[in-house]
């Protein structure tokens, strides 16, 4: 009796132990079944959003710069293409967790990887041809507020020698700075306003001097320096072109 109930002992111990194997298993199967179906869906929405980013972001480029009635500037509707786009899709879109990083080893996940780099790559691109135009455009638009306004000040006054210093400043105005991509423009402007500075500068002088002949050449280049500020719009059309051009390539990868 005493050997028998021994050997139950022993079974019995047994039994919990085979027990915590089969659980530590079925277990260690349903944690694996979770980890593939989140490392699956991880990697799925991962190439739809990449996805999205270039379609959407396509989208909101045609919906906007594309309406016929625009509400904003070309620049402002540039601008917030910008934001929205930095805003929806953060510094680095193709990021995924650490506990999935380590699957881009398997083929098609690295394709998945791939992709989500090129199409957000795409995007950016975009963007980096985008902001240059909008930059341009809103120096172009202040910088033909600011001629506008000069001229409106300075062509009726016949104070020739201030109407001389107005333009010399209106040369100096950052506005026609020439380290961005208004370079080309900012240089013909000061060139074209320093002209007129110029001109009123020889016209103040021929009257002190009472000098007929000197102040009818004076007038001819008064007259030749304003014709010569339509020349800025001319440089500006040529640049602006070549910005718009580089957006439309860029666009075309989308």
């Amino acid at each position: 009796m005493k050997l028998k109930r021994t050997t139950d002992t022993k079974r019995r111990m047994k039994h919990p132990l085979r027990l915590a194997i089969i659980i530590a298993a079925a277990l260690l199967v349903i944690g694996a079944s979770i980890y593939g179906y989140f490392s699956y869906t991880n990697w799925q929405d991962l190439d739809k959003h990449s996805q999205a980013v270039s379609a959407n972001f396509k989208a909101s480029i045609d919906s906007s710069l594309a309406a016929e009635s625009p509400t904003a500037t070309p620049a402002e509707q540039i601008d917030q293409l910008v934001a929205d786009f930095d805003k929806e899709n953060g510094e680095n879109p193709c990021t995924v967790a650490s506990l999935y990083n380590w699957q881009t080893v398997l083929p098609a996940v690295q394709t998945i990887k791939q992709d989500c780099r090129q199409r957000v790559a795409d995007a950016v691109a975009v963007v980096k041809t985008l902001k240059p135009l909008s930059s341009f455009l809103e120096q172009q638009t202040a910088a033909s507020t600011a001629i506008t306004t000069t001229i409106t000040q300075t062509k009726p006054s016949t104070d020739y020698e201030a109407n001389a210093a107005a333009w010399r400043t209106l040369a100096d105005n950052s506005l026609f700075s020439t380290d961005n991509e208004f370079k080309n423009v900012a240089l013909k402007a000061k060139e074209a306003i320093l002209g007129v500075s110029g001109a009123y500068t020889a016209l103040s002088a021929a009257v002190k001097a009472e000098d007929k002949s000197a102040f009818d050449s004076a007038v001819t280049a008064l007259t030749n320096a304003y014709t010569a500020l339509s020349g800025i719009g001319e440089t500006a059309k040529i640049d602006q072109q070549a910005l718009v051009t580089s957006i439309i390539e860029a666009y075309k990868k989308l």
